[in-house]
């Protein structure tokens, strides 16, 4: 009997016990994938974490509501893919408020403190086009990684740089 005929089997019964058993064997079955899924989206541990749980805790939570006839591996991907998608996007929507937050916007302003200004100063061409095309164009930092022919981490950990040194020069504007 497959995982998703046990659950609804055992769904029927009402039995708490037995449907937190399934619930264990599903969570161990399928967390190591949910893992390395959001992995490729996220590189913070803790938020892959938090995303895995959060995504476990959501199926559990709204078993009522959700096809079972169908696969769980499926579900679980899906979910866990679009929460670290919707992370991306609020920490993207984070930093364009951090941005706003420093009075800079894309335009050049009278004191010359724009972000295009500071980023055309302070980063040289090949962090410049990458913080942009991320940024900007929305161009995945796996997909750049390709274009730029080298290794995503190489990719992420040069991302990561460049945000910390573009935060410590608005740190120091404030």
């Amino acid at each position: 009997m497959n995982i998703e005929s046990k659950l609804i089997s055992v769904l029927k019964t009402g039995d708490r016990n037995r449907i937190e058993k399934i619930f264990e064997e599903i969570y161990e079955k399928y967390y190591k994938l949910l893992y390395f899924c959001v992995g490729s989206y996220i590189t913070q541990r803790e938020d892959i974490e938090d995303i895995v749980m959060d995504t476990f805790l959501s199926f559990f939570n709204n078993l009522d509501s959700i096809d079972l006839n169908g696969n769980i591996k499926n579900y679980l991907v899906r979910s866990a893919k679009n929460k670290a998608i919707n992370l991306q996007k609020k920490k993207r929507e984070v930093l364009i408020e951090n941005i706003e937050e420093y009075s800079l916007d894309f335009d050049n302003d009278s004191n010359g403190n724009d972000l295009m200004d500071i980023i055309r100063d302070s980063l040289n061409d090949d962090e410049r086009e990458l913080f942009l095309s991320h940024v900007i164009e929305d161009i995945s930092l796996r997909k750049l990684s390709k274009m730029r022919d080298e290794n995503i981490n190489t990719t992420k950990s040069k991302y990561h740089r460049i945000r910390k040194k573009l935060y410590e020069i608005l740190e120091g504007r404030q």
